[in-house]
């Protein structure tokens, strides 16, 4: 039941914490534009899922994995989650982003432009939301002391 609670909370933080930063990150302008904000209802439950996974992954690894190259599996797992939940969502016409205009974009779902962002980004999930959320959490296996001793 901890653990499901748990993860609830997980999900809800991080889906609205990148939901959030992704208006924040819409509304600015590009090219002297209007800036305007566009996201989707789906963008909770693809923000909190990632961050669900990247949270796996630091439990998993946040000892023998340096912070810089985890912060690039992150952003590995940041392109695959983005381009998946990408396809799936433009098959019903519901993707509301597109990077066609941009560089180095994949099918217009993916683009290395935006490397810089998801590595900061990721690192940022890692340090203060992954990190406070553990702190915080009711189970004890998950409390930051035990969380970072060796044994």
């Amino acid at each position: 039941m901890k653990v499901i609670t748990y993860a609830r909370v997980n999900l809800s933080v991080g889906g609205t914490s990148g939901l959030l930063g992704a208006c924040v990150c819409g509304t600015v302008p590009h090219s002297g534009r209007i800036p305007l904000g566009c996201t989707s209802v789906w963008a909770l439950f693809i923000y909190g899922v990632g961050s669900l996974v990247i949270e796996k992954f630091y439990r998993d690894y946040h000892a023998s994995v340096p912070l810089l190259l985890r912060g690039l599996v992150y952003v590995g797992w940041t392109y695959i989650w983005e381009f998946s939940t990408g396809f799936i969502l433009r098959q019903y016409g519901a993707c509301p982003w597109d990077y066609t205009e941009r560089s180095y974009n994949l099918m217009g779902l993916i683009t290395l432009e935006y490397f810089p962002a998801w590595y900061i980004a990721s690192l940022m999930t890692e340090q203060f939301l992954i990190h406070n959320l553990l702190f915080l959490s009711l189970n004890p296996l998950d409390c930051h002391n035990r969380l970072h001793q060796k044994g």
